[in-house]
């Protein structure tokens, strides 16, 4: 899904980004739709120019990615070599796993392409690209670096940190393999990074296991931002 809006002193772009699955042809479709994206922002600003101005613009949606490890839950900080471990790029954790064999003509294990969807390393280096050429400031990152630290005692994978969280067992008494675990999929993005002055709240109004606040029946909760003036 794609919206476009001319508002007055700032554009708005809303999309649906399409989940990067764990099939090749899914992971084309989305790079392709990435590709394109990345080709329309560019376009508008290349028009803008000509025109001497470059309205400021804001980018939401739920983009099914995430940028680094703070945006998925579950990882830890390995002190000794000041590595990461990340969860959701665990091949004991994920339905795509390395090709053993190092051949990289099998694309359907190739390294890009492993870990859970919207943590393959492919995807994330495409978005975080395309926010870095077009100056765009992740709003709620730039005011949470270290994300949501003091959240009513709440335990430190249930803060409001993450906007989609995985879906409980449909079984009574057990536990569904993602249960309890989170990453933050939904932004706001504003280009210039400039603009962040604008900017009054930005926050994520969910939270934990038992998917608690505005989630409003989904399994993203919506995320509030606030603009001055």
């Amino acid at each position: 899904r794609f919206q476009f809006f001319r508002l007055s002193g700032m554009d708005m772009v809303q999309t649906y980004v399409p989940n990067n699955g764990d099939k090749f042809e899914k992971w084309q479709h989305r790079c392709e739709w990435d590709e394109d994206m990345a080709e329309f922002l560019a376009a508008r600003k290349r028009i803008y120019e000509k025109a001497g101005v470059v309205p400021v613009l804001l980018w939401c949606g739920d983009m099914n990615v995430a940028r680094d490890y703070r945006d998925g839950t579950h990882w830890e900080q390995q002190h000794n070599d000041n590595s990461v471990y990340e969860w959701w790029t665990d091949e004991a954790m994920c339905s795509i796993k390395r090709d053993n064999n190092n051949n990289n003509n099998n694309t359907e294990k190739h390294f890009d392409n492993v870990g859970m969807a919207s943590f393959t390393p492919a995807e994330r280096r495409r978005f975080n690209t395309t926010l870095a050429r077009e100056d765009f400031c992740d709003v709620w990152r730039e005011l949470h670096p270290g994300g949501v630290t003091n959240a009513n005692q709440l335990s430190v994978w249930d803060r409001p940190n993450w906007s989609w969280r995985c879906h409980l067992s449909k079984d009574s008494g057990k536990k569904s393999k993602y249960e309890g675990k989170g990453q933050r999929l939904d932004y706001f993005l504003l280009s210039p990074s400039s603009t962040m002055d604008r900017v009054e709240s930005c926050e994520i109004l969910g939270h934990g296991r038992l998917r608690e606040g505005l989630f409003c029946g989904s399994d993203h909760c919506a995320v509030s931002l606030t603009l001055k003036g």
